[in-house]
């Protein structure tokens, strides 16, 4: 726990000053809300997320069924090195 507390006193896990870490990519069609990008990158096993959301987004935007949900997990071959 003290080892963390180091590296977070020092500013190690606080954003660049002066640097944007988020880009606003658009608005919710349906609320307004605007949908952000952040910059920043936690782990393999984040971008694993990101391209199985991709993957599984029918025509539009919209969700697609539990068989091509299965198909999309089966097919879908990420190695995350630890």
């Amino acid at each position: 726990m003290s080892e963390q507390l180091k590296h977070i006193r020092s500013g190690a896990l606080s954003d660049p000053p002066g640097m944007s870490m988020y880009t606003l990519v658009g608005h919710s069609p349906r609320t307004g809300c605007p949908y952000y990008r952040c910059h920043r990158n936690t782990s393999d096993l984040e971008g694993y997320h990101t391209s199985l959301a991709s993957e599984t987004r029918g025509p539009k935007g919209k969700h697609v069924g539990l068989e091509w949900m299965a198909t999309v997990l089966e097919m879908h071959d990420w190695t995350v090195f630890l």
